[in-house]
């Protein structure tokens, strides 16, 4: 890999760590715009969490943070893991707090919970332009009903 190649994988692992840090655990959600492709498009199926939003663009991005922060007190991000597979930045993700909303059909219980799931992301511009969680569904309930 040449230098000019490696600098630019650096720059977008540093805006993972900057989405991480200011957006999912600073709740800065107008930064959204600076580090999501004004072409994004989310790619995970999020209907198992029955929330109510919907949709894959930068605003529903947006409203589905809001509304899971809703669901979960002290939501806190973790990017635990990375690792290049040719433009693909591979990931994975430690995600943990309160259960304070109904989540998954699941009431509230008022415990704390950790959960890990990869992801994948892909640039455009400097920008996250596609995104997927590839969580397990059942493992999530498991932890929810617990």
């Amino acid at each position: 890999m040449n230098k000019k190649s490696l600098e630019a994988k650096k720059s977008l692992e540093a805006l993972i760590i900057r989405y991480q840090d200011e957006v999912l655990n600073g709740h800065r959600d107008d930064l959204l715009t600076e580090i999501l492709h004004p072409d994004f498009r989310g790619e995970t199926d999020e209907s198992a969490l029955e929330m109510e939003t919907q949709g894959d663009d930068i605003e529903a991005a947006r409203d589905f943070m809001v509304e899971l922060r809703s669901k979960v007190a002290e939501l806190r991000y973790t990017c635990t893991e990375m690792r290049w597979d040719g433009e693909v930045l591979r990931m994975r993700w430690t995600v943990g707090g309160i259960h304070t909303g109904t989540l998954m059909g699941f009431p509230p219980t008022g415990r704390r919970f950790t959960f890990s799931y990869p992801n994948w992301a892909r640039f455009k511009d400097g920008r996250i332009i596609a995104a997927q969680s590839e969580w397990d569904e059942k493992e999530l309930a498991a932890i929810l009903s617990a």
